[in-house]
């Protein structure tokens, strides 16, 4: 899912930071624990409550965030104070793809219509990566309705070898010579 507006912008601003001072991997986990700190429901009530002060919210979300780096934690307090907490996901989610990017990694959706073993994924996430020539992370779902086959999703390409779609296909194609 592609990330737009101004999530991408804090992103991309954190992301410039953090390459230039060589943090970028601790960047992200502090991101990633600070989008599940704010999850918490205590911490959620507070700064969700219209009738809380702002300064007891910020109060309330550094003391949450306080083994954070600071850079994280002001970019925090800027959505705060904008209204952009609910984006978190967002900045996080295009945070990843950038260091991913400056790192070579190319992520990769497997859809399956039965769940794969261990082995046979590693197998295919290692033969995908000697193909590109780019490291992979490879996540994997199930789909029943694929009937069999794969789906595989890189990006913005899709390689669809289910048997569900050679069926649509199948049947599109049959409809219009009936017609």
């Amino acid at each position: 899912m592609a990330v737009g507006g101004a999530p991408r912008r804090y992103a991309q601003a954190l992301f410039d930071l953090a390459r230039d001072r060589g943090t970028l991997d601790t960047w992200l986990a502090d991101l990633r624990a600070a989008a599940s700190a704010l999850r918490d429901s205590t911490v959620r009530a507070v700064l969700d409550a219209p009738q809380v002060p702002a300064s007891q919210k910020e109060a309330v979300l550094r003391e949450s965030l306080r083994e954070i780096a600071p850079a994280v934690q002001n970019l925090l307090l800027l959505l705060l104070r904008r209204q952009r907490l609910d984006r978190v996901g967002d900045v996080v989610a295009e945070y990843e793809r950038l260091v991913d990017e400056a790192q070579g990694v190319v992520r990769a959706q497997l859809t399956t219509a039965v769940t794969l073993d261990d082995v046979e994924a590693e197998r295919l996430g290692n033969a995908l990566a000697r193909t590109l020539g780019r490291q992979v992370r490879l996540s994997r779902a199930v789909d029943a309705r694929l009937i069999a086959g794969a789906v595989l999703r890189i990006g913005d390409k899709l390689l669809d070898g289910s048997v569900f779609t050679r069926l649509q296909t199948l049947r599109r194609a049959l409809v219009e010579a009936a017609v």
